[in-house]
């Protein structure tokens, strides 16, 4: 959500007008989401967003854009592209139209598409005009497509942190005191060990917990996790608890781009059910990967991870990829 958030802002900010595209109706029915969740209250009030159409009417989006942006996140992991046909590959966009994608995945170091369908999805990616993907294992498996690629940062990097912090500032959930911020999208047994032993770490500490923000798997997993999870917490809630936290432990992906924009020292959990190839991928641009921790509570009670973090020199070598990123966006886009 924040990541979307990110790009739509940079571009607004830039002068262009952005229409969010609905994802088609598959059946006859929207895919998009059921019910009223927090991503959609947050995109209702921020982005001006499509009308809902079917895969076959989803042509008439030519009418209404000049140009195609696609991005960001895992799009293109095949496991979330076919529950939508084949219009995360803009099969619906005319030839003449350009199309672009930024920040696009794979998800994964490997390419699960079926043998079946990589002809046809060859053929769709060619007809981009650039593309532009967040890890670099997402760079090779395009070159198994015959397509060349940039690889650019998650758009969570393209707006400063300021942009986050005046969001946050309309959280209802503010902890008072020190605290260490718990924002794990699997609880597992393993995972609430790496959480206590962190707490343990920083003398006993509160720990305050936050899930996804799946509204339908909240009951499943707070049963999972040893900690107590506020109700209803909102996308402005978790910017400002990461914002003013002690210590930040996550599985998310996010979580640990927005603990380094926060410069907030952290312990990252690479995610073993959402893919670890964003977490080894940003840690082969940054030298962040002796603050990861694979599900390992010991690790961190040895202190492992008391550190502290140069975050000075992580943003100066940062500051290049980013604008390197930001350049991509104004030479393609503009």
């Amino acid at each position: 959500m924040i990541a979307y958030y990110a790009l739509h802002q940079y571009l607004t900010e830039r002068g262009h007008s952005v229409l969010m595209l609905e994802l088609p109706a598959m059946g006859g029915q929207p895919l998009y989401e059921h019910g009223w969740t927090h991503a959609r209250r947050f995109a209702e009030e921020h982005y001006t967003i499509s009308h809902v159409y079917s895969p076959q009417d989803m042509w008439k989006y030519n009418q209404m854009c000049e140009q195609f942006l696609l991005g960001p996140d895992q799009l293109w992991n095949f496991g979330v592209s076919r529950n939508y046909g084949r219009s995360f590959y803009f099969d619906f966009v005319e030839d003449f139209k350009p199309k672009l994608a930024y920040g696009v995945s794979f998800g994964h170091e490997i390419d699960f598409t079926p043998a079946e369908e990589k002809q046809a999805i060859r053929q769709l990616l060619q007809r981009f005009d650039s593309i532009a993907v967040r890890e670099d294992d997402s760079v090779r498996l395009l070159e198994a497509y015959g397509v060349r690629s940039a690889q650019v940062v998650d758009p969570v990097f393209l707006l400063p942190s300021s942009a986050y912090e005046t969001l946050g500032e309309r959280a209802t959930l503010r902890p008072q005191g020190d605290y260490i911020a718990a924002c794990i999208s699997d609880p597992t047994p393993e995972a609430n060990e790496c959480v206590k032993a962190l707490s343990e770490q920083y003398g006993g500490m509160p720990v305050v917990a936050l899930l996804d923000g799946n509204v339908r798997e909240w009951e499943e997993k707070t049963s999972r996790f040893d900690f107590t999870v506020p109700d209803n917490a909102q996308l402005e809630d978790y910017l400002y608890v990461l914002c003013h936290a002690k210590a930040v432990i996550t599985d998310a992906y996010h979580a640990l781009c927005l603990s380094l924009m926060f410069r907030r020292p952290f312990v990252a959990i690479p995610n073993r059910f959402r893919g670890y190839s964003r977490f080894d991928s940003l840690a082969r641009q940054l030298p962040i990967r002796k603050r990861y921790c694979y599900y390992d509570a010991e690790e961190i009670r040895r202190g492992t991870y008391r550190h502290s973090l140069d975050f000075v020199a992580l943003e100066a070598r940062w500051r290049t990829i980013v604008a390197q990123s930001r350049q991509w966006l104004v030479d393609n886009v503009e």
